[in-house]
């Protein structure tokens, strides 16, 4: 299985977001989050914070049972609820435009 390692800067002031989207993907999103996974391949993903001298970033470990670059590329067109909440969710903590 393939294991993909992501780093991603925290936006300054959005380190409580970044805190509270995990809280929900653990918490009151979680089945939406399970099958969110499910359908892009990934049996495992695991986040971490770290503080660094240059601001905080997210760093996500992510095991795949399927090709990396497809799930990617279907990941990049999905727009549907749960996908666009999430994208934005990552929009706001990192600046990052995942689509």
């Amino acid at each position: 299985m393939p294991l993909i390692v992501r780093a991603f800067p925290v936006t300054p002031g959005q380190e409580h977001a970044a805190r509270q989207f995990a809280a929900e993907l653990t918490g009151s999103r979680r089945r939406e989050a399970e099958a969110f996974y499910r359908r892009f391949g990934i049996q495992r993903e695991s986040w971490h914070l770290q503080d660094t001298p240059h601001g905080t970033w997210i760093i996500a470990v992510t095991d795949m049972s399927g090709e990396p670059a497809a799930s990617g590329q279907a990941y990049a067109g999905a727009q549907a609820g749960f996908e666009r909440w999430f994208k934005d969710q990552v929009k706001v903590m990192t600046g990052i435009d995942q689509d």
